[in-house]
C-alpha cells in the first residue's frame, strides 16, 4: 500500500469486525456463566443443609471440617484451633512429596461421632483411607490405612497436624519449650525427634485449647515440633516414617494411629503436664521421687546449704558422721538451692564413703540460658552414669525444679541471658555471675559546693585528706578483670567528686570499654568541653549523667556558692555541643540522662528543669528527692511543696513524652514516702 490512506480505510474495517466478534463472545460467556450461576444455586439450595452435615463432625465445642480443598480443619466455639492444610499426610515417592488434599475425596458417615475420608490420588496409584472419630470431650482419633493398586516405591511418610500461630509453648515425652519467630523461607524444628510412641503438645492461649498429639503406633515413627515459615505461619506436629522396603505391593497396609486430645480446662492441662514433668524427672534421675525410709539423705557439701534445704538446724555433721559410719543407701536430694553444684556433693560424699570421685570437671553448662533446661538433663544423666558403681543416687527433692528452669529456658533470648541468669540467682540464693552494674569512685575531689552534697556542702567538714583520695590504678584495673570475667554489664563513674578532675578518667574508661563493659559517667558537666565530648565520643561511653541542680541561672548560683550565674550558662552549653557532636559525628549510642535534685531551694523549677532538658536534646530525665543527713536538714521539703512537685510531675510528664524524652519513674516511689 504505497497510499497510506487506503491501508487506514482498510485496517479500520479489520478493526470494526474484530470489535464485533470480541462484543458477541463476551456476550456469549456472560450468558453461560450467568446459566451455570442459576444452576449451582440451585443444586446448592437444594442439597446445601445434606452436603454440610457430610462434611462436618461435630461432637459439643468441637468441630472437624471438611472444606472443599479436601482441607481437614479442627475448630473450638467456632475458633479455628488449625491452619493451612490442618490434617495433612504426605507420601514421598521417587523424589517426590504427594499431599493428601490433593486428591479426589469421598466422604462417608459411619454415624454421628465416626466419619471416613477416602483420598483417590491424581498422581499414584493410592488411596488413602482415613478412620477419625471425635467425642464431646475433646478426644480425636484419627487412624490412616493405604492402599495400593500397584506396585510402588515410597521412601518415607507423614503425618502433620497445622496448629494456629497463636500457640507460643510446646511440650513433649522430651522437654518443653517457645517456639520462635518465624523465618521468612524456612522452616525450623523446635524439638529433635522423639523416640517412637512419645507425644507432642502445646499450650492453651486466648480462648484455644491445648492439644496434645500421642502416637498409638509400634511402627517406630519419630516425631517432630516445627515452625513452618513466615508465608504460612503454623506450628506443625509432624511423625515420620522412614521405610525400610525398596517398594510396596498392592494390597491395603496400616500406616500411622494417633490420638489428638484437647484441653479446654487449662487446670486439667497443668495438672497432666505436671506429670509429665514428674515422671520424665524420675526416669531420667533413675529414682522413685520420694525418699527412702531406709536411704541417708544428703543435700549439700557445707552444713549451711545442707542444713538450708533439710530445714533441720544442726543436721549436716550429724548426716555426714552417718554416711561415714553406714553401710547403706545415700540419696542427695536435688533442689533449686543445689542443682549446680551436684559434682561437688556428690565428690563430697564420696570421700565421706572412702570412695574418692573426681567430678571437678563435670560442672552445668548455663549458657546458652535457653539450653539449660536440656543441659541439666544431660548433667544428672552424667552424674548418675559415674555413681553406679556406688551407693550414692540421685532423687527430686523439690518438684517444682523442672518447672524454674524450664520457665527460664524458654524466655531466655541472646539480650535477656545475663537479667534473667540473675533472677534466677535471686530465686536459687546463689551468685552465678557478677553484679549488672559496679559503681567506681575514681577521685573525691569537685569543682563545685553544691549545698545538698553531703561531702563538699558548705554545711559539711571536709577533711583535706580525704578529698586527695584517689582509687589506685592497679586495684581499678583488677577490678574491672573480675568485673568482665563475672560477665557484668556497666560501670559507673560516680562517687565523691567530679571524675572529669581525675586525669586517669579516659585512661580508665577506655580499659573497661575495652573488657567489654558499658560506660556511664556522672558528671556535673562543667568540664565538658569540646575536646573531652570529643574523646567520649572515640571511647564509645555509653551514657552520660549530668547533674544540674536548678532549671535558671540565678537559682543554680544560690545551690552553688562561689560559683556565678554563667557557670550555669557554661553547663547547658556544653550538653548542647553534647548532642550536637553526636548528630555531626552520628554516633546515637552516646546517651544523655539530666539528673535532678530536688529540695527546698529548687522544687518550684521542675517544669523549667524538663524545658530545659527537653532544649538541650536529653535522652532521659531523672528527679529524685534530696536525701537528707544533719548537716542539710535545713533543705527537708514541706508537704505543701511534696504536693507541689506532684503536681508539676503530672504536667511535665506529657510534655517530656511529646519530645520523645523518658521520664523515669523512680520519683514515684520516693513521693509515696517522702517522710
Amino acid at each position: 500500500y504505497a497510499d497510506k490512506a487506503e491501508l487506514e480505510i482498510m485496517r479500520g474495517s479489520i478493526r470494526e469486525k474484530l470489535r464485533d466478534l470480541v462484543i458477541n463472545q463476551e456476550k456469549e460467556e456472560k450468558r453461560r456463566q450467568d446459566a451455570l450461576k442459576l444452576e449451582i444455586q440451585g443444586c446448592l439450595a437444594k442439597d446445601r443443609k445434606p452436603e454440610e452435615q457430610r462434611r462436618s463432625l461435630t461432637r459439643g465445642d468441637y468441630k472437624l471440617y471438611i472444606d472443599k480443598n479436601n482441607r481437614a480443619r479442627i475448630y473450638y466455639k467456632a475458633q479455628e484451633i488449625t491452619k493451612w492444610q490442618g490434617l495433612n499426610v504426605g507420601i514421598f515417592s521417587e523424589g517426590v512429596w504427594y499431599s493428601s488434599y490433593d486428591s479426589r475425596l469421598e466422604i462417608e458417615r459411619p454415624s454421628e461421632e465416626t466419619m471416613v475420608l477416602r483420598f483417590f490420588h491424581n498422581q499414584l496409584p493410592i488411596i488413602q483411607a482415613w478412620d477419625i472419630s471425635l467425642n464431646g470431650e475433646g478426644l480425636l482419633k484419627w487412624k490412616v490405612r493405604i492402599s495400593l493398586r500397584d506396585s510402588l516405591p515410597i521412601d518415607r511418610t507423614n503425618l502433620s497436624l497445622f496448629l494456629s500461630k497463636q500457640y507460643r509453648q510446646w511440650f513433649s515425652d522430651k522437654g518443653e519449650g517457645a517456639f520462635s519467630a518465624f523465618a521468612n523461607s524456612e522452616w525450623k524444628a523446635m524439638d529433635n525427634s522423639s523416640d517412637a510412641g512419645g507425644f507432642m503438645g502445646v499450650d492453651s492461649v486466648n480462648e484455644l485449647p491445648g492439644v496434645m498429639v500421642k502416637s498409638l503406633s509400634d511402627a517406630g515413627e519419630s516425631c517432630l515440633i516445627q515452625n513452618t515459615d513466615l508465608n504460612i505461619s503454623s506450628r506443625v506436629f509432624e511423625l515420620q516414617r522412614e521405610e525400610e522396603k525398596e517398594s510396596y505391593l498392592p494390597g491395603e497396609y496400616p500406616f500411622f494411629n494417633i490420638e489428638v486430645r484437647f484441653y479446654a480446662d487449662k487446670a486439667e492441662l497443668e495438672i497432666m503436664r505436671g506429670s509429665i514433668r514428674e515422671k520424665l524427672w524420675r526416669v531420667r534421675l533413675n529414682t522413685d521421687g520420694c525418699e527412702a525410709k531406709d536411704a541417708i539423705c544428703l543435700f549439700g557439701d557445707n552444713a549451711y546449704l545442707h542444713d538450708r534445704i533439710k530445714g533441720n538446724k544442726d543436721d549436716f555433721d550429724k548426716t555426714s558422721d552417718e554416711i561415714r559410719s553406714s553401710k547403706g543407701a545415700i540419696k542427695i536430694g536435688i533442689s533449686r538451692y543445689n542443682f549446680f553444684r551436684l559434682n561437688e556433693i556428690i565428690q563430697f560424699c564420696s570421700v565421706l564413703i572412702g570412695q574418692r570421685i573426681d567430678l571437678r570437671a563435670a560442672t552445668l553448662n548455663l549458657f546458652p540460658l535457653k539450653e539449660i533446661y536440656p543441659n541439666f538433663l544431660k548433667y544428672t544423666e552424667f552424674l548418675r552414669n559415674y555413681i553406679l558403681s556406688t551407693r550414692i543416687s540421685l532423687y527430686l527433692q523439690d518438684k517444682d525444679l523442672p518447672e524454674l528452669l524450664q520457665s527460664i529456658s524458654s524466655q531466655s533470648t541472646q539480650y535477656n541471658e545475663k537479667d534473667l541468669l540473675r533472677l534466677l540467682g535471686v530465686i536459687t540464693e546463689h551468685s552465678f555471675i557478677g553484679p549488672q552494674t559496679i559503681v567506681v569512685d575514681p577521685y573525691h575531689y569537685c569543682n563545685t559546693n553544691c549545698v545538698h552534697c553531703w561531702i563538699h556542702s558548705p554545711y559539711c567538714d571536709k577533711d583535706p585528706d580525704f578529698l586527695k583520695q584517689k582509687m589506685d590504678l592497679s586495684l581499678y584495673k583488677k577490678l574491672i578483670d573480675d568485673a568482665e570475667k563475672l560477665l557484668c554489664d556497666d560501670i559507673i563513674f560516680q562517687g565523691n567528686g567530679e571524675p572529669f578532675l581525675d586525669d586517669r578518667l579516659f585512661e580508665m574508661a577506655g580499659y573497661a570499654r575495652d573488657k567489654g563493659l558499658k560506660v556511664i559517667i556522672f558528671t556535673n558537666g562543667i568540664l565538658l568541653d569540646q575536646a573531652n565530648i570529643k574523646r567520649l565520643h572515640e571511647l564509645e561511653v555509653s551514657e552520660i549523667f549530668c547533674s544540674l541542680p536548678a532549671g535558671m541561672a540565678r537559682t543554680y548560683s544560690l545551690i552553688n556558692p562561689g560559683h556565678p550565674g554563667d557557670t550555669f550558662d557554661k553547663v547547658v552549653s556544653n550538653l548542647k555541643e553534647l548532642i550536637s557532636q553526636r548528630r555531626r559525628l552520628k554516633k546515637p549510642s552516646l546517651k544523655l540522662q539530666m539528673t535532678h535534685v530536688i529540695h527546698n531551694m529548687n522544687y518550684q523549677e521542675l517544669e523549667a528543669m524538663a524545658k530545659m532538658d527537653a532544649d538541650i536534646g536529653a535522652d532521659r530525665v531523672r528527679f529524685y528527692l534530696v536525701r537528707l543527713d544533719r548537716n542539710i536538714s535545713s533543705l527537708k521539703l514541706a508537704c505543701s511543696q511534696i504536693d507541689e512537685i506532684r503536681k508539676a510531675l503530672d504536667r511535665i510528664g506529657p510534655y517530656l513524652k511529646s519530645r520523645n524524652i523518658e521520664l523515669q519513674d523512680n520519683i514515684d516511689f520516693q513521693l509515696k514516702n517522702y517522710n
